[in-house]
């Protein structure tokens, strides 16, 4: 599958050389000679053109996919394909994949037509952008597997609707808004474990950044533990510690930690998690 590439009379062998000469013709062309609003213009025609392509090339790959063309011809899977021959990253093969299973439908073996999972994501071709897509698709993966069919088609129809106002950071955001209306106490999820966590990882300054996630008495217990260390010292030669508690906590934590080591207690190293 590394060999020259050569395509047959087929109408999308037509297709792809006339994009290679569109793409010539682009290289060549004397864009100096646009005006301002012209520039602007071919931006915009450019960008969603670029969009229904990204639409066609998802296709191209659902098929691929679902014949399993990689695993035949080369052993390999279809993300080990895009990684070896298009030297895709692994989080881009991956996501390109998960995208085209989204946006396009297919035949099972027994022959049933299985539509996309993301209808109305799929209908907006040339409008929303890869980035968009792939939003919309976490946002539907992330929402409780308990919501019914009927809630799960609206909030997509919504974040679709939504997307062609408004850029894929904005859709992040408004998709855990989405989340929390849909489930505002959590009660769709409750058959997931509470998981627990806190963590230090060290960045390349050397500085350790703390993050976890704790349930009420986790949280309790370890802001009693922190709080204790961080109470302003005693005064220098009358001079009282007039530093705020998250400004001086770091540098009075500092301070504690020999001594706390000394106990046989000690942080736990960067990285390393406690559950």
């Amino acid at each position: 599958m590394s060999g020259p590439t050569t395509l047959s009379p087929h109408p999308v062998g037509d297709a792809l050389a006339s994009l290679a000469a569109a793409a010539d013709g682009m290289g060549e062309a004397e864009l100096w000679q646009l005006s301002g609003l012209e520039l602007a213009d071919s931006l915009a025609s450019l960008e969603t053109e670029m969009r229904r392509l990204e639409f066609a090339r998802l296709r191209l790959l659902a098929e691929f996919h679902a014949r399993d063309v990689a695993g035949q011809d080369a052993g390999l899977s279809t993300e080990g394909f895009l990684r070896a021959r298009l030297r895709l990253s692994p989080a881009e093969a991956r996501g390109r994949v998960r995208s085209a299973r989204e946006l396009v439908g297919s035949v099972s073996v027994s022959g049933e037509v299985v539509e996309p999972s993301l209808p109305v994501t799929a209908a907006a071709e040339g409008v929303l952008s890869a980035e968009h897509v792939r939003v919309i698709g976490l946002a539907m993966q992330q929402l409780p597997t308990a919501l019914d069919t009927a809630h799960r088609g609206a909030a997509e129809e919504f974040l679709a609707n939504q997307s062609r106002a408004m850029d894929a950071t904005r859709i992040r955001l408004l998709a855990r808004r989405l989340h929390a209306v849909l489930d505002p106490d959590g009660s769709l999820e409750d058959d997931k474990p509470a998981r627990r966590e806190l963590s230090f990882r060290r960045d390349v300054g050397g500085m350790d950044c703390l993050r976890g996630r704790l349930d009420a008495e986790a949280s309790a217990t370890v802001q009693a533990a922190l709080g204790a260390l961080a109470q302003p010292e005693p005064a220098h030669e009358g001079v009282p510690d007039a530093r705020s508690a998250a400004a001086g906590s770091p540098t009075r934590w500092s301070s504690c930690a020999p001594a706390h080591s000394q106990t046989g207690g000690s942080p736990p190293p960067a990285g390393r998690n406690r559950r």
